[in-house]
């Protein structure tokens, strides 16, 4: 029985193994049609050397399973010494042979990243959507070259497998994301794929009909002469009536217009109408995002205001609402040389300078932490008064300041009111404020 899973395991990993060559293969076929399109009479033929990457991607893959490489360094080297060889024993020392060892090299270097990824993250969605900007981008500069003319009808179809696949892999990973369920497979609702359904097939029925335009035209247009030749046969009757004699101007022939195909310049009408189409919609949906944004323009005028203001305000003024944590500014230990320098280019903050008693409090508790801080401990902003008393009592012996902590916490937390007498408690156990 286990021999039996094993060989089925082995089976599904092959044929899993040569679907992703056969992808990788499709959506970078632009890239290895480049030398045949530039060299129509290159010495290997297409359907070989499409067949010598695909083995390319299975051995790179055969070969990394036995030497583990999992960076891309030691897989690129493997890869060309690999490419390197079978290139020399393919085509010798010549020069057609550069571009086939650069072809093997990479179908090697992908298949080797096979063995080190998962069979579901050998092809991502991004990697569809690069290989169809390659179809894009190889349509536009190869239909100035003679050569592209034998691959035509090849690469066009290649193109439309290559959308069909890329739809359906990025609307796959979509659709697999929208779930809350926890579950591996996604737990979507039936209305919601049905949905996704409908797009994805307008979307694919409008791509191919714009790429095959032209030779819809051209069909549709050959159809519609077919048809009215048969029906001014069949109106002009048996043809027993005696023609007319033809003057000189009359036996010359009206030129006949060139036949609409790939090479005509411009687009049928029923494209432009759905491209403009497109485009109203795009231009629509700007709108009315700009619509919507519209409504909080005057929240963005009184942010601009008040940001506006904060700059170019002239007092220290600072008016809160709700709870805004502050920090404390103490003075660590550090370079002396450094704190000396920067302690001179402070003002000093003197006990007649602060305003109310909360203030005083404040400087209490900074002048008590401070303290701390020349003996050693290590100040931290981030934690509560409480905390750094704890702290202080863990690392410096007990500390009674339990009525100088609950001041500042009612200061900082409470916005309570500190009465005198208990401000005159605290300098007093302060050992007096040089005043």
């Amino acid at each position: 029985m286990s021999a039996s899973n094993t060989k089925g395991n082995l089976m599904r990993a092959v044929f899993s193994l040569f679907g992703s060559g056969l992808i990788e293969l499709l959506l970078f076929m632009p890239i290895y049609l480049a030398v045949y399109v530039w060299k129509s009479q290159f010495e290997m033929p297409l359907p070989a050397m499409m067949l010598l990457l695909l083995a390319g991607y299975m051995v790179g893959c055969g070969l990394n399973l036995l030497v583990k490489f999992a960076h891309s360094f030691g897989r690129i080297v493997l890869a060309a010494i690999v490419a390197a060889v079978s290139c020399f024993f393919l085509f010798g020392l010549t020069v057609d042979a550069i571009v086939p060892f650069l072809y093997v090299t990479a179908a090697l270097f992908r298949g080797s990243a096979y063995a080190v990824t998962h069979p579901l993250l050998r092809h991502l969605p991004r990697t569809y959507v690069m290989g169809t900007s390659f179809y894009f981008a190889g349509s536009v500069v190869y239909q100035f070259k003679e050569g592209f003319d034998n691959y035509h009808v090849f690469y066009l179809f290649a193109g439309l497998l290559t959308l069909g696949l890329t739809l359906f892999q990025t609307n796959r990973s979509t659709v697999s994301r929208e779930t809350l369920s926890g579950e591996a497979k996604p737990n979507v609702d039936y209305t919601v794929r049905r949905h996704n359904r409908y797009f994805v097939g307008v979307a694919a029925a409008i791509s191919v009909l714009i790429v095959l335009s032209y030779q819809l035209q051209a069909m549709f247009g050959a159809l519609g002469r077919e048809v009215k030749d048969l029906l001014g046969g069949l109106l002009s009757g048996s043809g027993k009536e005696s023609a007319l004699p033809e003057t000189g101007a009359e036996s010359q022939q009206m030129p006949e217009m060139p036949p609409i195909d790939g090479a005509s310049k411009g687009l049928p009408l029923w494209v432009e109408i759905i491209l403009y189409g497109i485009a109203a919609i795009m231009v629509g949906f700007v709108l009315w995002l700009a619509l919507r944004k519209l409504k909080e323009l005057p929240q963005w005028l009184k942010l601009l205001r008040s940001k506006l203001a904060q700059l170019f305000r002239r007092d220290a003024a600072r008016t809160t609402s709700g709870y805004v944590d502050e920090v404390e500014r103490i003075r660590s230990t550090g370079n002396r040389f450094t704190s000396w320098r920067n302690r001179s280019k402070e003002q000093k903050l003197k006990w007649k300078d602060l305003a109310d008693n909360e203030a005083r409090v404040r400087y209490l508790y900074r002048r008590w932490v401070g303290s701390f801080v020349k003996k050693g401990y290590s100040f931290r902003p981030h934690l509560t008064p409480n905390e750094i008393g704890s702290d202080l009592s863990k690392d410096k012996g007990a500390v009674e300041a339990n009525s100088l902590l609950a001041a500042y916490h009612s200061v900082r937390y409470g916005k309570q009111p500190i009465s005198n007498e208990l401000v005159e408690e605290l300098v007093n156990r302060d050992g007096g404020i040089k005043r």
